[in-house]
């Protein structure tokens, strides 16, 4: 039985598995990530690009994702992307805490990806500091949809994700003509720099992103 309450809460966490839920009075969302014991992947968010994105991060980011969602109300598109965001973040950030103390992890990463002609650089760092910034050319600035969300839904999903992570990330997309392809080398790069954050470093037990050495 799950907390009914309003907020997060943790189902379980481990060194390589942390299981949320957190509701809103819009929406529940239950997440699972794991680092071990390769499975396939449950997403449903009911929006099918961000589901394909989502797969896009878990197999990019070599872990087992879990996502649920349910609407308590009316299916906004902004508020799942950007929850959605939020849940992702969460769970990095409560399998950030449980690995930092006990092995150490890079708590940073790095990647250019490419999809065809799109090419995008994504830079996340886990400090306690939430920040987003995100560039497009002005082809992707100008268009809409992107399959069945929007542009800046998907741009919502990144600031959701720093949100969640309490994490600075940066998005350049350096080439595209296709949203789509835009935004799956985006979640491709996210995945790799999630992997990257919670790589076992054991110079780094104890520690953070940064010099500070504490989320607060």
């Amino acid at each position: 039985m799950t907390n009914q309450k309003l907020g997060l809460n943790v189902i379980s966490a481990d060194m390589d598995r942390v299981s949320l839920e957190r509701r809103t009075t819009e929406l529940v969302l239950r997440g699972e990530l794991s680092l071990k014991d390769k499975v396939e992947s449950e997403i449903s968010t009911g929006l099918d690009f961000l589901d394909h994105m989502l797969e896009q991060v878990r197999f990019a980011g070599c872990f087992n994702l879990k996502m649920n969602l349910e609407a308590r109300k009316k299916k906004l598109l902004h508020t799942i992307c950007e929850d959605t965001g939020i849940m992702l973040g969460n769970l990095v950030l409560n399998l950030f805490k449980q690995r930092k103390d006990r092995v150490g992890v890079d708590g940073y990463g790095f990647s250019v990806r490419i999809m065809d002609e799109a090419r995008v650089k994504v830079c996340v760092s886990v400090e306690g500091r939430s920040n987003s910034f995100i560039e497009l050319p002005k082809c992707l600035e100008d268009a809409d949809h992107v399959e069945d969300v929007l542009n800046r839904d998907m741009i919502a999903f990144f600031e959701g994700f720093a949100q969640g992570c309490r994490a600075t990330v940066q998005v350049q997309v350096e080439r595209a003509s296709d949203p789509h392809h835009a935004w799956e080398a985006a979640c491709r790069a996210l995945g790799d720099c999630i992997r990257e954050v919670l790589k076992e470093n054991s110079w780094r037990i104890g520690q953070i992103g940064g010099i500070k050495g504490t989320l607060d």
